[in-house]
């Protein structure tokens, strides 16, 4: 049995590299929106992890999970203050090394269990990718509720790739593209095993060639890529006017009850005559509930009525003794026809 692989990196630079692939990938969400460097940022995330030992694949692992957390939820601070924004990506860093830390023994032994084309080239990305959306599943879900922000599908929103959540979902996108990066990686890597018996000599051999490890690369793309649209039909267009008025809404802002509302509002009279079906208004947007408020009731009416069209507006209401984020439909004439309650509130920021 042959020993595992050496580093690819010395420590120092893995960690540099780790760091940087954190950052990179963080540029595929908004607000830079540059959805290939999702790949670009995983590459350089992951080869710094291949021949790690298990400290230091942790500290390389945690290096890309602080630089991203640190960018990826940098708007927490504005509304939180730094010390919560620095905790959260500490803790949720801790899980990401972990997760890396298990990639790094994949790299490690999985070539010497099966150290044919077979193995390198098919077991080992599959096996990167099922570890890397496990740690996504964990990080979704765990502590109360999990924190989701981060996971590779919400990169491809824009990309060729995002009508597969339709047929995959989120944890199912996130688990190809990592793939399609893991297999790329070990095209790169792929060197036949010279101990080899010989039938299957002569399949590593094959691999071997750049020609065939490019080919496998890009067919591993268009597999991907060829998956059809879901099919789905369409009937009529629906106008939507989208309104978003940056009220005080930090929990450190010295903002006056009725202060959001009426940012939504000023932002809201530009829509009067035109014509709309609905106009949606932010979470939390009407930081007085119109349920218990006749003013704040009647301000949802009159604008419903002048825009000629329902709104659905974002507040915290307060039924039975307990707290609900809630989106309201609201109906000029009628007030609020429907309520839908958030049921997977982000923990730590919500009630």
């Amino acid at each position: 049995m042959n020993p595992p692989s050496r580093p690819l990196l010395p420590l120092w630079l893995a960690v540099i590299v780790a760091a940087g692939g954190g950052v990179v990938f963080d540029g595929a969400f908004p607000a830079i929106g540059v959805w290939p460097w999702a790949f670009v940022g995983l590459a350089l995330m992951i080869v710094p992890l291949i021949g790690r030992s298990s400290w230091s694949a942790v500290l390389v692992g945690f290096a890309s999970g602080i630089t991203f957390y640190l960018t990826q939820v940098s708007w927490t601070a504005l509304y939180l203050g730094p010390i919560p924004w620095v905790a959260l990506s500490v803790f949720e860093s801790l899980i990401f090394a972990v997760g890396a830390l298990a990639i790094a023994l994949a790299y490690r032994w999985i070539p010497v269990a099966f150290p044919s084309a077979l193995g390198r080239l098919g077991l080992l990305p599959v096996a990167v990718a099922g570890l890397w959306t496990g740690r996504e599943y964990v990080s979704g879900n765990w502590p109360y509720g999990g924190f989701a922000w981060g996971r590779v599908a919400l990169s491809q929103s824009e990309s060729p790739f995002a009508h597969l959540v339709a047929w995959f979902g989120i944890a199912g996108v996130s688990f190809l593209i990592v793939w399609i990066v893991a297999v790329a990686i070990e095209c790169v890597r792929y060197r036949r095993d010279p101990k080899a018996w010989m039938p299957r000599r002569r399949l590593d051999a094959t691999a071997a060639r750049p020609a065939v490890r490019a080919s496998v690369a890009v067919l591993a793309i268009a597999l991907v890529l060829a998956v059809p649209l879901w099919p789905a039909t369409t009937s009529g267009t629906t106008t939507i006017g989208a309104v978003q008025g940056n009220g005080p809404a930090g929990y450190f802002d010295k903002a006056q009850p009725g202060d959001v509302m009426n940012a939504q509002i000023q932002a809201t009279l530009p829509l009067i005559g035109k014509k709309l079906d609905l106009v949606v208004w932010p979470e939390g947007s009407a930081d007085i509930d119109p349920l218990r408020d006749s003013a704040s009731a009647q301000v949802l009416d009159t604008l419903s009525r002048e825009l000629g069209a329902p709104m659905v507006v974002g507040t915290i209401t307060h039924r039975g003794g307990k707290y609900y984020n809630t989106s309201i439909l609201w109906r000029s004439g009628l007030g609020a026809v429907a309520l839908y309650d958030k049921k997977h509130p982000v923990p730590f920021g919500e009630l």
